[in-house]
């Protein structure tokens, strides 16, 4: 079956595992002041690992991520999938302060579907850079770094051969004759 699961190590600890069918997000908010004209460096450590057996599957139900930002489930290929993507410093347009600059990054990871088993880890480090615009007051801002996974695992049954078939009528004629040679089925 796949599966995905993603940890993310910085200012705090989230993350997310879908172990089947489904999604999954996690976020990590941070409120934090800077003087006039300061910067912060801030570092996350993350892991991924992203697996599936290759087999035909059901799409897994279309999702995406609660943010005003459109982030959701890749499209279904009708084979195991499964995808995560990791986000610091994301600042929401519509509140954010506008003396305070954002720098952060954002990475995604993905399966290819119908090409067998993959199993796909990494580790590394994502990096985000705040500064204060203003070189007169101090300033406050919020911002928030996420994780999100998605999964399509439901496995589809395989259509019989059509040898199978033949071989079931076979197979009742087999016990059909058992059954008049002893009458008393025992």
């Amino acid at each position: 079956m796949a599966s995905a699961k993603l940890t993310i190590t910085g200012d705090q600890t989230f993350g997310v595992f879908v172990p089947s069918s489904g999604s999954q997000f996690d976020i990590s908010l941070m409120e934090f002041t800077l003087g006039a004209g300061e910067s912060r460096d801030l570092s996350y450590s993350y892991d991924v690992l992203l697996q599936n057996d290759g087999l035909a599957a059901l799409p897994a139900e279309f999702a995406c991520v609660p943010l005003h930002e459109v982030i959701c489930s890749p499209d279904a290929t009708g084979f195991e999938q499964s995808a995560a993507l990791v986000t610091v410093g994301y600042v929401d347009g519509r509140a954010a302060n506008p003396f305070i600059s954002v720098n952060g990054e954002q990475l995604s990871f993905e399966t290819a579907s119908g090409i067998g088993p993959q199993r796909f880890s990494q580790s590394g480090t994502l990096h985000l850079h705040v500064t204060n615009l203003d070189t007169n007051f101090s300033q406050t801002a919020q911002f928030a770094s996420f994780a999100t996974a998605f999964v399509t695992a439901s496995p589809v049954l395989p259509i019989p051969e059509p040898s199978t078939y033949l071989l079931f009528p076979a197979g009742l004629g087999v016990v059909f004759m058992a059954r008049r040679r002893n009458p008393t089925g025992s």
